[in-house]
């Protein structure tokens, strides 16, 4: 679990949002994608520009 919270610290720093879900349910990627409230979500920073950094 540790990891799937850096990677998703990581793709947030980034500017990716991401949604960690559970693999075994069926369908999981669909609900996902209808915006279900589904899993962990994670909202993504928003991405600094090269000059502000």
């Amino acid at each position: 679990m540790i990891s799937k919270l850096e990677t998703a610290r990581l793709m947030m720093a980034q500017g990716i949002p991401l949604v960690i879900g559970d693999g075994r349910q069926r369908d999981i990627l669909a609900k996902i994608w209808r915006k279900e409230r589904i899993g962990t979500h994670f909202l993504a920073h928003k991405k600094l520009k090269k000059e502000t950094r």
